[in-house]
C-alpha cells in the first residue's frame, strides 16, 4: 500500500511538472536573442512567437537586421516557419521552432547575432518571445 502511493504521488508530480512546462512562458529580451552549435538532446523542440517592433523612423535598418539575423536559426536547429509583416510595415511576427532548448540558448548568444545587434546600435528592433505550443482546437468550442 505504501508503495502504491509512493507511486500515484510520483505520477502526481510529473503530470503538474508536465502541464507547468506546457504553459506559455513570456520573456522580454530588450537584447534580442544564446554559443554556436547545437547541443544534442531529448529534449522536446521549442516553439516561438516573435513579435518585433522596428525602433521609429528605423524599418529599412530592422527589416535588413531581421533578415541576416534570422539566417542564423539554422546552425542551431532552428526554423522560420512564418514570418508576417504589419501592413504598415512597422512590426513582423515570426514564429520560429528550434529542435530543442539548448539550440535556442546557443541561438541567443551567437557572436554573430550580437554583433549585428551591437552594430545596428538604437535603430535594433525590440522584440518581444511568448513560448507557445499546439492548442487542441475543441478548447476554442468549450471555453471554460
Amino acid at each position: 500500500m505504501r508503495l502504491r502511493s509512493s507511486i500515484e504521488s510520483d505520477r502526481a508530480a510529473v503530470r503538474a511538472r508536465d502541464r507547468d512546462e506546457r504553459a506559455p512562458r513570456r520573456q522580454e529580451y530588450a537584447t534580442g536573442w544564446h554559443t554556436p552549435g547545437v547541443i544534442e538532446s531529448n529534449e522536446e523542440a521549442v516553439v516561438l512567437v516573435a513579435v518585433v517592433d522596428m525602433a521609429p523612423g528605423q524599418t529599412e535598418a530592422g527589416r535588413r537586421y531581421e533578415d541576416d539575423v534570422l539566417t542564423l536559426l539554422g546552425r542551431h536547429g532552428g526554423s522560420l516557419e512564418t514570418r508576417l509583416h504589419s501592413t504598415d510595415s512597422a512590426a513582423e511576427v515570426h514564429v520560429i521552432r528550434f529542435q530543442s532548448r539548448a539550440g535556442y540558448e546557443s541561438f541567443l548568444i551567437d557572436p554573430q547575432r550580437l554583433a549585428l545587434r551591437e552594430a545596428l546600435g538604437a535603430a535594433v528592433p525590440t522584440t518581444r518571445v511568448i513560448e507557445v505550443h499546439q492548442g487542441n482546437s475543441t478548447e476554442l468550442e468549450h471555453p471554460s
